[in-house]
């Protein structure tokens, strides 16, 4: 793919995300947030377009997804955090396998993220529904295995 190609793929999908985000109803939601590239992505378009967002992490003390949402200031309203421990994590993945087959242990992880973002977003008043984002990791190498085999 030569330079003029790339440009132009980047673009395009530049204005599928737009799109997308634009097309959110104008109700509060919920982001699943863990300031990676994917969520950090969304959030950024969603504050532009000045969508009623709320940022939402689960994790244990001191993992990058706590200390990075801390620290996003972009949002109308200010992040909830909260902390996971061991035992809910067995919990939610002892209830994802039951309710659920995937191939790879990081859909697996995906799945249980989600499950326990989930029961927190349920918990939360004035929330029309939760968003999510997947792709962008995979379309710039954002995981570190991928990285890894670049390098």
């Amino acid at each position: 793919m030569d330079e003029r190609e790339l440009n132009s793929t980047i673009e395009e999908l530049s204005k599928a995300a737009w799109n997308v985000v634009r097309a959110l109803p104008d109700r509060p939601s919920i982001l699943g947030y863990s300031g990676g590239i994917d969520s950090g992505i969304l959030a950024a378009l969603a504050t532009q377009c000045e969508k009623n967002v709320s940022l939402l992490t689960r994790g244990r003390i001191g993992s990058s997804d706590v200390t990075s949402v801390q620290k996003y200031y972009g949002t109308k309203s200010a992040p909830v955090v909260s902390v996971t421990d061991r035992s809910e994590i067995e919990r939610a993945a002892n209830q994802v396998v039951e309710i659920t087959r995937v191939s790879s242990l990081s859909h697996f992880e995906d799945c249980v993220a989600f499950w326990l973002i989930a029961e927190n977003a349920e918990k939360l008043r004035d929330n029309g529904y939760i968003i999510s984002a997947n792709g962008p990791d995979e379309l710039f190498c954002g995981y570190d295995r991928f990285r890894r085999l670049v390098d």
